[in-house]
């Protein structure tokens, strides 16, 4: 038998006591850090809204409940292997029996606790992400929409705007095969169909020029065709030869022409239907406009050329000399272009890209350091003339009756012989006078100086005609004269 001694069995439950005052000691311990624990977690989530750390929190209560537990299973593990080890050493045949109390190691996966403000930035983080995201996504769908919309171009030029397979008399390249055409139609061919269609050819026998297809009338079976030309195409001819787009030649008659302006209208009856240009507006037109010059340049032989170019500039000025004698005596207004205009052009069409006709060419610049410098008389201009040559067959034009010379062809020398003021050198000097003319009877007398007719300035003959015939006949009209070194104003009724 084995004889126990009471003072070990004392101390054995003694140390068994220690040993649950540890194993409780070290359950509150890990009872107050899962207090903690569950404090923290609980001020994290009364912080954060946001769903990702709420389920953080619940991840982390359900290791805390998984930890409670284990901790548990040890403490009453803890507790048996206690009694079992006490019961052991005391049926040990040892003088002195001892025990040893191993403190069990409790392993306790300590959870990492978010703080609130790193908790808000992974939110912000995340919002951020999903903020780049549709912004990709909208990207991509606008890239998308682009493809899409490019694809539908190109599927339109394909079938809607298809160059023809079969070209006729096509050209071959080197290996034999015919090559393939492309083409297309713009605004400046069909402006230029346009524009062929409504110009013709006018030849005097002696010259040659080109018109534009102003009006057109039903007479009978017959077709009255009124075109406009230039007065110098067709000088003092009454007859002339008119050349149409369908090759058919007709005899003309010249109805009037205007030597000042360059106008002059020619009428044919044809036996054929034709179409009048539709006019454009010339006060309309920019620098830099696309327009067409149509005609028959050196000779009929190329009717129907076409040449493009621009609007180069507006209300250019001029200075004609009609009598040839190296003195401007009229100032045209005139539109300037690049499209080129010949000898044979003048008289031609000058239209813009609708196929209007804004002008009727008459004349460049003759020299050979200069190109690209082409004139057509406005439309806005030409009409009210064009029109008074099919009504009366010339522009009626008043009369004052007197001669004059320029102020400034006068030298010094020349001016103190006839009287006339050295300190001037602008007006007109009224050489001679019309008896019982509109200036004589208004007391003009030779000698005086011509500086103004109503508003417009007088400096030269030239200024002077330009002045006069804006206005007409019948009218009264204030002249401002120097005489004897003093500005008096007359009044003159023009006749």
């Amino acid at each position: 038998m084995i004889n126990y001694d009471d003072n070990n069995q004392e101390d054995l439950n003694e140390e068994v006591d220690e040993t649950k005052e540890v194993q409780d000691s070290k359950v509150n311990e890990l009872k107050d850090s899962e207090n903690e624990v569950i404090n923290e977690k609980e001020e994290v989530e009364a912080s954060t809204i946001e769903d990702v750390v709420d389920v953080e929190i619940e991840e982390d209560n359900a290791e805390r409940e998984t930890i409670t537990e284990d901790i548990k299973e040890k403490i009453v593990n803890v507790d048996e292997d206690a009694e079992n080890s006490s019961e052991s050493e005391l049926r040990e045949e040892t003088v002195k029996p001892q025990t040893r109390y191993v403190e069990p190691t409790v392993v306790v996966e300590e959870k990492k606790v978010v703080p609130p403000e790193k908790a808000k930035a992974k939110v912000k983080v995340k919002s951020s992400k999903e903020h780049s995201n549709q912004n990709r996504n909208i990207l991509i769908s606008i890239l998308v929409i682009v493809l899409i919309v490019w694809n539908i171009f190109l599927t339109y030029q394909m079938f809607f705007n298809k160059a023809p397979e079969n070209v006729e008399n096509g050209n071959t390249g080197g290996n034999g095969m015919a090559q393939n055409v492309t083409y297309a139609t713009t605004d400046l061919t069909k402006a230029a169909e346009k524009g062929i269609q409504k110009t013709v050819g006018i030849s005097t026998g002696s010259g040659s020029g080109s018109g534009a297809i102003y009006k057109t009338e039903k007479k009978g079976d017959k077709t009255l065709i009124t075109i406009i030309t230039n007065y110098h195409v067709v000088t003092n001819n009454q007859k002339v030869d008119v050349l149409f787009a369908n090759e058919q030649t007709l005899e003309g008659t010249v109805l009037g022409g205007d030597i000042y302006t360059d106008l002059a209208v020619v009428q044919v009856e044809a036996d054929f239907s034709a179409e009048a240009f539709t006019l454009g507006d010339s006060s309309a037109l920019t620098s830099g406009e696309w327009v067409l010059a149509v005609g028959s340049p050196l000779g009929l032989e190329f009717n129907g050329t076409v040449t493009e170019g621009v609007i180069s500039g507006k209300d250019r000025v001029l200075g004609v000399d009609l009598d040839g004698n190296g003195t401007d005596d009229w100032d045209m207004l005139v539109l300037q272009t690049s499209a080129a205009i010949n000898p044979g052009n003048s008289g031609g069409a000058l239209i813009n890209l609708d196929g209007e006709l804004i002008g009727i060419n008459s004349m460049k610049i003759a020299n050979s350091s200069v190109e690209g410098m082409g004139f057509a008389i406005p439309i806005n201009e030409a009409i009210p003339i064009v029109e008074q040559l099919i009504e009366k067959g010339t522009v009626e034009r008043p009369l004052v009756g007197l001669s004059g010379r320029n102020l400034s062809d006068y030298t010094n020398a020349h001016k103190s012989y006839l009287g006339l003021p050295l300190d001037v050198d602008s007006g007109v000097v009224v050489t001679d006078v019309t008896k019982d003319g509109a200036a004589d009877k208004a007391g003009i007398k030779q000698g005086d100086i011509i500086t103004k007719i109503g508003t417009y300035e007088v400096e030269n003959f030239k200024n002077f005609r330009m002045g006069l015939y804006q206005h007409q006949s019948g009218e009264e009209v204030e002249f401002e004269i120097l005489r004897d070194g003093k500005t008096e104003t007359v009044t003159v009724t023009l006749g």
